[in-house]
């Protein structure tokens, strides 16, 4: 048996399977078990994080964000009257 592939008008050989009865060149895949073994502990998927703390993290900072720009300009809003009119 041989494998090729095919570029364009171009047949390139990138596999050779010459003798088959030859034990060395057979490869054999196990059937999959259908069951886990009992030692073995299935991986841990998806996300248990609490969605509620990190949404109100970024609301406090919302809020510490627009009470500031607010404090601001209220402050810089005072100073106006100070300034000399020209």
């Amino acid at each position: 048996e041989k494998a090729f592939l095919i570029s364009g008008d171009d047949e390139i050989l990138i596999a050779s399977h010459e003798n088959i009865d030859d034990e060395d060149q057979t490869v054999t895949i196990p059937p999959r078990p259908v069951t886990p073994p009992d030692d073995e502990v299935p991986p841990k998927t998806g996300d248990d994080t609490n969605i509620f703390l990190w949404a109100g993290l970024a609301a406090a900072a919302l809020v510490a964000g627009a009470a500031t720009v607010v404090g601001l300009r209220l402050k810089k809003g005072d100073h106006d009257d100070e300034r000399p009119s020209v």
